[in-house]
């Protein structure tokens, strides 16, 4: 699947980011916080943290992404600048899972991560989601840390991997 990246640095990227985070069941109470989440972060954007929108070959926003720069939930393992980045928070369009969206989406961020000279990244993954865990692990992630999840019987495997392999493809 080949899958645009661009960064969402512009308050007209909020409709792209709520179209593909809609597709998933949310309240609207939910959907509202998250509509002021993402308007608040285009008014500002960071240079800790790089949200990236997937667009597919018709140019429809099928995925979107945020890459932690400095810090993840306080944990220097998990993110540090200018040597570790945190992929936080991706998300595919629901209806379009298993078309290689996801694998693209994760691919295309290791090549940036590599460009901006950061040599891990991490990701947490919680254990109900096999296919995800799969898919980081055929891409190359392994897991470094488990941590309780936010419910019951929930566990996160935090994983990693070098992005020397992303940096030396996008060299050549």
């Amino acid at each position: 699947m080949k899958i645009r990246l661009r960064r969402a640095r512009h308050f007209f990227d909020v409709a792209a980011l709520l179209s593909v985070r809609k597709t998933y069941p949310l309240s609207p109470e939910f959907e509202a916080k998250t509509r002021e989440r993402f308007e608040e972060e285009m008014a500002a954007p960071s240079s800790e943290r790089w949200i990236f929108l997937g667009y597919d070959q018709r140019g429809e926003a099928v995925a979107y992404a945020q890459l932690l720069l400095r810090e993840a939930d306080n944990d220097p393992e998990l993110a540090r600048a200018g040597e570790i980045a945190h992929i936080y928070d991706l998300r595919v369009c629901f209806d379009r899972q298993g078309e290689g969206i996801g694998r693209a989406v994760v691919e295309g961020l290791l090549e940036e991560a590599a460009k901006a000279s950061i040599e891990v990244m991490t990701l947490g993954v919680e254990n109900h989601n096999p296919r995800a865990i799969k898919l980081y692990e055929n891409l190359g992630f392994e897991t470094f840390k488990v941590a309780e999840g936010r419910t019951e019987n929930e566990w996160v495997f935090y994983m990693r991997r070098s992005t020397a392999l992303s940096r030396a493809r996008s060299n050549g």
